[in-house]
């Protein structure tokens, strides 16, 4: 059996070759194999060879056509087949489009019906008559009027300032790292001159609550037997935690005569601070 002159879907001219239809597309490799068997056709759907004793087409399962059926003349499948695609899509289209106007006007209809349903609870409610009103319900809402919104949350209260600070101490000994007990703290206003004696709250340890109003703060002043003595303000780190050559060189210092102290200074926003002394036994 020669090789295909015309195509078998659209009877469109064949060139030697040609491993398709150009006019439909249609794939000619299917229809080489078997093609020297005797009887055999065509599918005119997908191209592939059917054998004589076939009723269909085990390429596509089409049915085998009908013999003496007359092909379509060249080309005219192809237009068919092009027109009906079109229409198909402008059909589509207009299905589309129509079912987006319906939804749209529903959705429009919907939002007015719920808008005017709205207006009306509106209307409803503010033309209830005074009377309708029950008198303690009245009462209540003047009373809610005059004193403010009913349940709202009470303004938050102004935090408390402190006016009063309480100075916790502990008196040691810089070089021994041993409690002095018998060490006494007096807090001194530099601008009144008025003295607040510590009181010892355990054993090297003192308290004093001093007041927020001395504007230049407290000088301080440590006793021992009765006598001041040089003292050092406990450092950061503190003396405790530094070896002892480092605490040698800090109770040089103590024998400076011009040793000077920065006063202390209570702050309110501070009701209780730590104040360690370190002095060097007498």
């Amino acid at each position: 059996m020669d090789t295909l002159a015309v195509c078998p879907r659209c009877a469109s001219p064949l060139k030697p070759g040609d491993t398709s239809c150009e006019t439909c597309g249609l794939p000619l490799e299917l229809s080489e194999v078997g093609r020297d068997a005797p009887g055999s056709v065509v599918c005119m759907h997908c191209g592939g060879r059917i054998q004589a004793n076939e009723t269909y087409c085990h390429f596509c399962l089409q049915l085998k056509p009908q013999a003496g059926a007359a092909l379509p003349a060249g080309g005219a499948r192809k237009r068919v087949g092009g027109f009906s695609a079109l229409l198909s899509a402008f059909f589509g289209v207009g299905v589309i489009v129509l079912g987006t106007f319906l939804y749209s006007k529903t959705m429009k209809e919907d939002a007015a019906d719920v808008a005017a349903r709205g207006q009306e609870s509106a209307v409803a409610v503010s033309t209830v008559p005074a009377a309708a009103v029950p008198a303690a319900a009245q009462a209540e809402a003047s009373t809610s009027a005059a004193a403010g919104v009913e349940g709202a949350a009470p303004a938050a209260a102004a935090p408390k300032v402190s006016t009063e600070t309480l100075v916790l101490s502990r008196v040691y000994d810089l070089l021994l790292l041993k409690d002095r007990p018998d060490a006494g703290i007096v807090f001194i206003d530099a601008v009144s001159g008025k003295r607040f004696p510590a009181t010892m709250a355990d054993k090297g340890a003192f308290r004093a609550v001093l007041p927020n109003v001395a504007a230049d703060g407290y000088s301080v002043e440590v006793r021992i037997n009765g006598r001041p003595v040089p003292f050092l303000e406990d450092d950061d780190p503190p003396y405790r935690t530094v070896g002892l050559e480092k605490r040698r060189e800090a109770a040089e210092l103590l024998r400076d005569p011009n040793l000077a102290h920065v006063p202390l200074v209570p702050s309110p926003e501070q009701p209780a601070v730590t104040y360690d002394i370190a002095i060097v036994a007498p």
